[in-house]
């Protein structure tokens, strides 16, 4: 089923704060999972990382990732965005990364932090006693 108007504001109340996301990625064959802190905004789920980090230099091998958390799971295509052109994004997520790096202010032009942005392809959402299987 597509995304409708309910499926998108049960998503955007549920996820729509920061959340501990399970981020599934895969390098030479062999795939590896982290608990990222991660927001849903607009079909995509959003989180902050570490320019060195292996989980970007596994998405940029290999884009195509899977997110698991409560009532929700997920395959999508991870890139890299500018913090500075989601300032929005950045701004949801700096609580949990500042607590993490023990920075001031990240992602604010620091070159350490990185916008991962992951376009959800299929999902299935579980709400009020239902299944919803959903194509975005």
């Amino acid at each position: 089923m597509s995304i409708t108007t309910e499926t998108e504001r049960l998503l955007t109340e549920r996820y729509g704060t920061e959340h501990l996301v399970a981020l599934a990625t895969s390098a030479n064959d062999i795939p590896t999972i982290r608990n990222v802190n991660a927001v849903y905004a607009g079909g995509c789920f959003w989180t902050l990382s570490l320019a060195g980090a292996a989980k970007l230099g596994a998405i940029l091998g290999n884009p195509h990732v899977a997110i698991s958390l409560a009532g929700f799971a997920a395959h999508g295509t991870a890139e890299i965005c500018g913090t500075e052109e989601h300032r929005d994004i950045v701004r949801k997520l700096e609580g949990a990364f500042r607590a993490w790096l023990g920075a001031e202010q990240p992602g604010n032009g620091d070159a350490e932090a990185v916008l991962i942005r992951i376009a959800l392809t299929d999902a299935v959402l579980f709400a009020d006693g239902k299944r919803h299987d959903l194509v975005f």
